[in-house]
């Protein structure tokens, strides 16, 4: 019974650790505009690479 308790805390603890997880990354994702639209938060400021064709 006691191993029983641990392994549902257990889940209940990794349930909340994805829970917390994925509502960071909507709340990344939609929160900010100037990242790309994958939501990894990288900004798009580079400029672009010159064509070097000789």
């Amino acid at each position: 019974m006691f191993y029983t308790i641990i392994q549902y805390i257990f889940v209940a603890v990794v349930f909340v650790i994805a829970v917390v997880y994925v509502i960071k990354m909507a709340k990344d994702s939609f929160g900010s505009k100037k990242s790309c639209a994958k939501g990894c938060g990288c900004e798009d400021t580079f400029p672009p690479k010159e064509s070097t064709k000789n």
